[in-house]
């Protein structure tokens, strides 16, 4: 909407029913009726192609109820199954774009040869055509708020004396507030239907030539608000029974689902830790802080290894006393075991004997003792085998939780885009990227246009700077770059959170310069305009 500053400035009040000068206040009062007019009638078509949007907005809804998210905006027909439904969908579109084409070209050309006028009215207008290009190829949303604010306006106008519409009032001329004279000039539905009898002529001659070029894709005769409503009540039969379904299921069992929320929070928070938490402080111990935990006790290896020398050696001492103490020492040191073994296959032959003398007791307790001294160091070898790969293993136990959680943001994202509209940023500079080019091939293709090669200039030379730099484009090529224009605005507003404010204030300021809002500009300024964009924003360039 226009600023609030803008609508209350009492100066500019006077600016529509006389010049700056006296002798330009005649000049003043017909631009502005013209203008007033032109805006009336194109507002009226764009306000009914609207209408018949709406209609096959609901025709596709109703055969894509899957993918109804999808029509927020008559401009993207995906999932459409019907084929001539799509045809009808894409005529009225390219009809109704086409309209705000010649609009917006119209006005923006209005304003420029208006001289006469001061530059905050033309200002003014001009602003209102770029509003009623926005609200008209917009979304519905801020649309119907408008038609609710507006119909109650008109209810209290109807107790009073505005009963006409003020621009369609004929062989009248009053002054106008600002105000009232910017309320009906808006891109939604007139409200109050025109009073006098050539005015509703008018708007029967338009609403019949639309209908004629239209052809299969006007809706018929019987479509209305009412019929729209109706068209919706199959989806309210399904969708309204399974909230109230799921409201009452949720309420009488309340206790399950809040145990099933807790369980489920419960095993969440328990795989977030055990996959998560641990794995990652593990990590951080072992290369940063070195802190292993040991998994054996390594006192109970060395007292193992220690009481079996003893076993040994007194055993050696026993049993082999005519060798050396030191050849004895050294076989107890080293658990030589092959002596234990060969004795303890002899004394089983006569086991009965030998063990009531005690001999085959007394070595197997020293194969018992050897053979936790073995478990007891296969137990360290693989602890310092864990130790070398604590890292390995860790990062190993985390990739399973870590993709989980990865594809889960990816979903979840996937899904608040889905619903909400909203598109990355690689999806956005593609966007821009898309439009600026479109501009970019428009302003190419006019740079040319309507010049005269002069006699002596032969085909592919070059053309006449001075022809060139006085080029201009004209009402239809203006409004069709207001369009692109409007398309990069909303692609950039989507996601303004995500552009620094220096870059988004800097790419408003070049398209409104492409515009000419700041300034007459020619096409060749135009181009070096985009040309500076493409090389100065990230968004614009390929990565």
């Amino acid at each position: 909407m226009l600023p609030h500053a803008l609508l209350r400035n009492d100066s500019l009040l006077g600016d529509f029913t006389r010049g700056s000068e006296g002798d330009s206040m005649p000049e003043a009062i017909e631009a502005k009726d013209a203008l007033e007019d032109l805006i009336l009638q194109e507002t009226q078509a764009c306000d009914q192609l609207t209408e018949y949007m709406e209609y096959w907005q609901a025709q596709l809804q109703r055969r894509s109820f899957l993918v109804r998210l999808e029509f927020t905006t008559p401009w993207n027909p995906a999932g459409i199954t019907t084929t001539q439904i799509k045809t009808n969908h894409r005529k009225v579109a390219d009809m109704l774009t086409e309209r705000l084409r010649r609009l917006g070209g119209e006005l923006h050309q209005h304003n420029i040869q208006a001289s006469k006028l001061k530059d905050d009215t033309a200002y003014i207008w001009t602003s209102k055509a770029w509003n009623l290009i926005h609200q008209t190829i917009g979304g519905f949303d801020e649309r119907k708020e408008r038609k609710r604010s507006a119909r109650a306006k008109a209810k209290k106008r109807s107790n009073g004396d505005h009963n006409e519409n003020p621009l369609m009032l004929e062989g009248k001329r009053r002054k106008l507030p600002l105000e009232d004279t910017l309320y009906y000039l808006p891109g939604f539905r007139t409200l109050i239907p025109p009073s006098t009898p050539k005015a509703r002529i008018h708007a029967r001659k338009l609403s019949l030539e639309m209908r004629a070029e239209l052809g299969d894709a006007a809706p018929p005769v019987w479509w209305s608000w009412r019929t729209r409503k109706f068209l919706l009540l199959p989806y309210n039969l399904v969708c309204v029974p399974a909230l109230l379904a799921a409201g009452y299921f949720a309420l009488t069992r309340r206790k399950r689902v809040l145990g099933l929320t807790l369980t489920s929070l419960k095993s969440i928070g328990q795989f977030m830790y055990t996959h998560i938490y641990e794995p990652t402080k593990a990590i951080i111990d072992e290369i940063f802080f070195r802190h292993n935990v040991p998994h054996i006790d390594r006192e109970a290896l060395e007292m193992s290894r220690e009481s079996l020398r003893k076993m040994l050696k007194s055993y050696f001492d026993e049993k082999f006393p005519n060798l050396p103490e030191q050849q004895r020492t050294e076989m107890a040191n080293k658990m030589d075991m092959k002596a234990v073994s060969e004795e303890y296959s002899d004394l089983v032959n006569y086991a009965v004997t030998n063990t009531l003398r005690g001999d085959i007791p007394r070595l197997a307790l020293i194969r018992m003792q050897f053979v936790e001294k073995e478990m007891l160091s296969m137990m360290d070898a693989v602890e310092m085998l864990l130790d070398k790969n604590e890292v390995n293993m860790q990062f190993t136990a985390t990739v399973p939780a870590l993709v989980l959680l990865y594809f889960s943001y990816y979903l979840l994202k996937l899904l608040i885009r889905r619903l909400t509209g909203r598109s990355s940023r690689t999806a956005l500079s593609a966007k821009m990227r898309k439009e600026i080019l479109r501009l970019d091939r428009l302003l190419n293709l006019k740079d040319y246009d309507d010049v005269k090669i002069q006699p002596h200039v032969r085909l592919g030379r070059l053309l006449s700077e001075e022809k060139l730099a006085s080029k201009e484009l004209n009402p239809v090529d203006m409004g069709r770059a207001v369009v692109i224009v409007h398309r990069l605005r909303k692609h950039l507003k989507e996601r303004a959170g995500e552009v620094e404010p220096d870059e988004y204030e800097a790419i408003s300021t070049d398209l409104k310069e492409i515009l000419g809002e700041l300034g007459p500009v020619t096409v060749r300024q135009q181009l070096a305009i985009i040309r500076r964009m493409r090389l100065s924003y990230g968004l614009f360039s390929y990565k």
